[in-house]
């Protein structure tokens, strides 16, 4: 005879513990997290950079080796820019406002470091207000030197003057800026001088260089000189196969000569000494390949003991 009256609490009992394993499994389930899946990488994209003189208009004097652009309203001042071979540019915000906004930029060919320091000399008689500060800088690159500050004009009112020397390897150019005393332009200015950049570098070679400055020294002691140390500037201004040679000696005196000009005649490296063939010869070149006028040809040294 079967007991019914004890498996009914056992098969109780069994279905309780499955509904509370199957309940418990699915809290569990739904409390858990969901695995994270990795996600693809994704890049940033780098910032554009706008070039704020993208659009402006580019001055290049092809002969002192430069370029510099300026906004597209500014304006070229001065004799002889379509030329773009005058030793003088001005590049100003308008016409009307002289010396406001304007920028001035002399080119003096070859220069040594005395040069450069006698430049720097002639600021400390300058009129300035207060006194001014003065720092190494770099220009597109190339060093430069600046010294700024408050100035008295002519006209009597007070503007911000900022003059600067870059040095190339052919070239020296000043470059001063005038700006009002609250300096509203500043950030132009210092927009186009980032623009600046020689654009004639060029150096001798080696080989040239030893044959050049062997030739100096021969030159300087048939003059009855003993100075020995000398310095190649570049190429001349007015003939790029000729080369200007200083003395650097600290011993020099004021009867040694000057910067010597060396270049090749018939293959040999020659001096050229004042109105001699040498000379002569190379400035006929340059007239054939630049035609000057009249007042330039008499400028460079061209006269009647050339022609």
């Amino acid at each position: 005879m079967t007991r019914r009256g004890f498996a009914a609490p056992f098969v109780l009992i069994g279905v309780l513990v499955l509904l509370v394993a199957v309940g418990g499994a699915y809290y569990l389930g739904k409390s858990s997290p969901s695995p994270t899946l990795p996600q693809p990488a994704t890049s940033t994209p780098a910032p554009l950079v706008v070039d704020p003189t993208a659009n402006w208009k580019m001055y290049t004097n092809t002969k002192y080796g430069y370029g510099i652009k300026y906004p597209p309203r500014w304006v070229l001042m001065g004799p002889d820019q379509e030329a773009k071979t005058s030793n003088f540019t001005s590049i100003r915000e308008s016409a009307k406002t002289y010396p406001l906004h304007d920028i001035a930029i002399q080119s003096y060919g070859p220069s040594t470091d005395k040069d450069i320091e006698q430049f720097k000399q002639l600021t400390v008689s300058w009129v300035w207000k207060d006194k001014p500060s003065q720092k190494s800088i770099l220009v597109n690159g190339v060093e430069a030197w600046v010294k700024e500050g408050l100035m008295n004009f002519s006209d009597g009112k007070l503007y911000w003057r900022k003059y600067i020397l870059v040095q190339g390897k052919n070239n020296l150019i000043e470059v001063s800026w005038w700006d009002s005393s609250d300096r509203s332009q500043e950030t132009t200015f210092n927009q186009i001088l980032s623009t600046f950049k020689f654009t004639d570098q060029k150096s001798v070679s080696e080989s040239d260089k030893n044959a050049i400055l062997t030739t100096v020294s021969k030159y300087i002691k048939s003059k009855g000189s003993n100075v020995d140390n000398f310095a190649i500037l570049g190429p001349d201004y007015f003939s790029s196969g000729v080369f200007s040679v200083v003395i650097k000696d600290k011993n020099a005196g004021p009867s040694d000569p000057g910067p010597i000009l060396v270049g090749k005649v018939n293959g040999q490296w020659v001096v050229a000494s004042g109105y001699d063939a040498n000379q002569c010869r190379w400035l006929r070149e340059w007239i054939r390949e630049s035609s000057p006028d009249e007042a330039t040809k008499a400028y460079m040294g061209y006269t009647d003991h050339c022609k």
